[in-house]
């Protein structure tokens, strides 16, 4: 039975992220409503990413980039 819990737990916060992915215009194609007691109902169709998320992905990767850069010099050095 935990199992299930914690699979439960995961997809409830996949779908929580979802939403935020597109509440702050990384992805489109979400439809997503909140009932009257909180549970959130999400479809999909033809998920693509912004504009916005491609511009985070490749900041995020230089920043990767730079940190596993620092980090072997740091290697380096010490």
């Amino acid at each position: 039975m935990n199992n299930f819990n914690m699979i439960y737990r995961i997809l409830k916060y996949l779908e929580k992220a979802m939403e935020m992915l597109e509440t702050e215009g990384y992805i489109t194609g979400l439809s997503i409503k909140r009932s009257i007691d909180g549970e959130i109902c999400c479809s999909i169709s033809h998920p693509r990413i912004t504009l916005k998320g491609l511009e985070y992905l490749q900041e995020n990767s230089i920043m990767q980039k730079a940190a596993s850069l620092a980090k072997g010099v740091a290697d380096i050095i010490s």
